[in-house]
Formats: structure tokens, sequence, C-alpha cells
């Protein structure tokens, strides 16, 4: 069955639902086909489509009571398309717009971290990645964010010491491995 075919389908379901009276169940529905599909467009590169489907996910969201838990997950994933697509300062605003639902939703505050790092704020970075790590501090991917982002600031000291903690809980990662042995020659022919 083709992607078409299953939208197709998904939404006559919804359809039938809203006509016998489940209307949550209707909009949730809508809601889940709009996310998913825009989460196949974010992954292909489709970017401004599937803006268009997260912001479709969104209106369905406004029209359910309760939902505040699904509208945060949307509006981080609005975050990463606009992010994928470069545009920064709307990412931003979205991952804060799921912030504000939900202060300790990680993958938004990573998200916040990511956007700040590429426009070169890494102070606003850093800040974000340290919220992260003492969010989740047993997640291996929390200290390697953090880590790189020491390194573009220029504290390479710092970045060795968040990358044995990223040892510590990932120790046969090679392609670490060999990122820290960069910094640390980094730190090596600095200190010449």
């Amino acid at each position: 069955m083709s992607l078409l075919s299953q939208i197709f389908a998904t939404l006559k379901c919804a359809v039938d639902l809203a006509l016998r009276g489940y209307y949550t169940q209707s909009m949730n529905l809508l809601r889940s086909v709009y996310v998913n599909n825009g989460d196949t467009l974010n992954e292909s590169g489709n970017y401004d489509n599937a803006l268009y489907s997260y912001n479709k996910a969104l209106d369905f969201l406004m029209l359910i009571p309760f939902s505040k838990e699904r509208q945060k997950e949307v509006f981080y994933k609005l975050g990463d398309a606009w992010l994928n697509k470069g545009t920064h300062e709307k990412a931003i605003s979205y991952y804060k717009k799921a912030i504000e639902i939900d202060s300790k939703y990680l993958p938004a505050i990573l998200g916040l971290g990511d956007a700040n790092l590429e426009l070169g704020f890494f102070d606003e970075a850093l800040k974000f990645y340290k919220s992260a790590v003492k969010l989740s501090p047993n997640d291996r991917y929390n200290y390697y964010k953090l880590g790189r982002a020491f390194v573009n600031k220029g504290l390479l000291d710092k970045a060795i010491g968040t990358y044995r903690d990223y040892i510590r809980l990932a120790p046969k990662d090679f392609d670490t491995l060999r990122e820290i042995a960069s910094v640390v020659n980094k730190k090596a022919v600095k200190g010449i």
C-alpha cells in the first residue's frame, strides 16, 4: 500500500469516527497522519512540505482539549524542520514554545543548543547542553553535544573532561574516541 493510499485510508477512518461522534479521536487521528507525514518529509529533505504537515497537525491539536503534551511534540518537530531548513530564529521560537509547555522537554532543549551552536552563540548553546546533562545524566549523547560546544568555544580542557564522561557511558564508541584524540592534539599544539 502506497503512502498516499495509507493517508486516504486514515482520513476515511477519521471522518467515520467524527460522524459517529468520536470527535477527539478523529482529530487525534488526523493529527497523527500529519505528524507522520511531516516526519517522512523532514527526513527526506522536503522541509517546506514538512512544515506544512506539522502546521496542519497543530491546527488539529488546537481543536482537542488537553492536548498540550502533543502540542509540545509538534512544536519541537516544527523547530527541527526550521533548523534543517537553516532558519535558526524560527527553529528557536518553536523550541521555546515546546519548552513553555514542558520546561524539561529534552528534545527541545537539545534543539535550542543545536540552533545556538550553529549560530555561533556558544554561551547559549552551553547553557542548554548543560541543562540537558542535568536532566538526563546517563544519556551519553548529551555529553557529546556539550563537549562539542566546549570545543567550539575553545575550552578544550572542559571538552576533554566532558568527553571523559561520555566515554564512561560509551567506552567502545571509536568515532568519539577519535574526536577526543583530535581535541587532545589541538590542546597539545595550542600549548606549544
